[in-house]
């Protein structure tokens, strides 16, 4: 049956500007390499569209028939469908000088421009132009609404240069912290089994005082809070394995997010929860908490803290941003507890539980361990302090101390460039050095732009 030309090419402009506004909407997802509903159904609307106008570029319209045909009252009516041959009816011999006349007619028309080849084809054309702005002009980046996005999640996403803040070193001069980092994750809540949130760590005024900073900043850094930690992760057994509780915890914590302006969530348990129950519940737990997080403000960070030995499951892989894999406090045979090589191999054990190296962030700390006695342990500022020479050397053993030193900082920067990891974090922000020359923070940041 003949197609109404320009019906059907309305239809197909209508159906174009549907599926690349759906790209649009999806598009962050897809970044985000999370499946996204949206974008794949506007995916498939496009290859569908693509697929028929090639059809009625033939002039074959049986494969629109479904989704993009018009109303039957809008098509040539059969004529009386409902009859049924009779008993009797005779069978008229065949008129071949019709068909004749019907090709010819065709040829004839065939030699006409073909409008709604010519339509479909420009707003094929214009669907890629559309799109192709919307995908390189950097929308999508998961960050709260008042604040700049600074790249998470876009195309060619900065190297994140994070660090944590605990709320005993809220003595250092935050402000020109804030300049060096371009993500802060504030250290820490803690959770009580029934799911509330136990505020006895950080404060309501430190964190004010972060976001505050932070807000007044041309290019303010993302700001995350921790929950758990060292000491601070008692109850999260109990909470990943009741339903109730977690449910309750999920709330609070979305609503704390809210009420202070806080970019996301970290989780760090410190603990083995690689199986059984307590694997799925904090995969559950990371789950809902992003899907909360979304339905609430459209956007919000979720990662977690792991050590060499944890074990994410898919479902929490899948939900989170990234992951900040502890990758020090491992000696090696001189003694370094956190060498280039050792952290690399953390990596790749990691990435062997099916962890992406893209959602990696390398773990550096900014203090030193005692080479001949682990236990023994100086800031990275206090060696500053202490042996500024030997520390300007640029070596990693300065004074008996292991550290990671500047050329240290580089070569972890340059690998994690390199595997196309998300970025490094500092363990902790109030051990780094506060002149900037000698900051370590500074030095990650300027390298880190050295290497886009």
């Amino acid at each position: 049956m003949p197609c109404h030309n320009a019906w059907v090419a309305s239809r197909y402009i209508h159906a174009t500007a549907v599926a690349v506004s759906s790209l649009a909407a999806g598009d962050r997802e897809i970044d985000n390499s999370t499946a996204s509903p949206v974008g794949i159904r506007a995916l498939l609307l496009l290859l569908l569209i693509k697929r028929n106008w090639f059809s009625a570029l033939k002039g074959e319209c049986g494969a629109v028939t479904l989704c993009l045909s018009p109303p039957t009252s809008d098509r040539m009516p059969p004529k009386n469908p409902s009859r049924r041959p009779q008993k009797g009816d005779r069978l008229k011999p065949r008129d071949t000088s019709k068909g004749i006349e019907k090709v010819d007619k065709t040829a004839r028309s065939s030699e006409q421009p073909n409008w709604t080849s010519r339509i479909l084809v420009a707003c094929f054309v214009l669907a890629v132009i559309c799109f192709g702005i919307n995908k390189f002009s950097g929308h999508g980046s998961p960050s709260n609404s008042s604040q700049q996005t600074g790249g998470l999640n876009s195309a060619q996403p900065e190297v994140i240069i994070s660090a944590y803040m605990p709320e005993y070193r809220f003595y250092i001069d935050v402000a020109s912290m804030l300049s060096r980092v371009n993500h802060l994750v504030l250290f820490s809540l803690g959770v009580a089994p029934s799911g509330d949130l136990e505020p006895k760590f950080i404060t309501e005024e430190q964190v004010l005082r972060v976001t505050g900073l932070a807000a007044a900043m041309e290019r303010p850094p993302h700001v995350t809070i921790c929950i758990g930690g060292a000491g601070r992760s008692e109850g999260f057994a109990r909470l990943v394995t009741q339903t109730k509780a977690r449910k309750r915890f999920v709330a609070k914590i979305v609503e704390y997010v809210a009420k202070y302006n806080l970019d996301g969530i970290d989780f760090d348990w410190e603990g083995d929860y690689s199986q059984g129950p307590l694997q799925d519940g904090f995969a559950s737990l990371v789950a809902e908490t992003k899907f909360k997080l979304r339905e609430t403000s459209g956007a919000g960070l979720v990662t977690v803290a792991v050590h060499h030995f944890n074990t994410l499951p898919p479902k929490a892989i899948a939900a989170l941003d990234w992951v900040n894999v502890m990758a020090y406090d491992i000696p090696d045979a001189k003694g370094c507890h956190a060498s280039t090589e050792t952290a690399l191999m953390v990596v790749e054990k990691l990435e062997r539980t099916r962890i992406p190296l893209r959602k990696m962030s390398l773990g550096l700390p900014l203090y030193g361990r005692g080479v001949q006695n682990l236990g023994d342990v100086k800031t990275y500022s206090e060696l500053v302090r202490d042996a500024a020479n030997l520390v300007a050397s640029g070596e990693d053993i300065v004074a008996g101390y292991c550290i990671n030193n500047k050329p240290t900082v580089g070569a972890k920067l340059e690998a994690v460039k390199r595997k196309g990891m998300r970025g490094i974090f500092f363990w902790e922000a109030g051990q780094d050095d506060g002149e900037a020359a000698n900051s370590l923070l500074q030095h990650a940041m300027l390298k880190s732009q050295e290497l886009v």
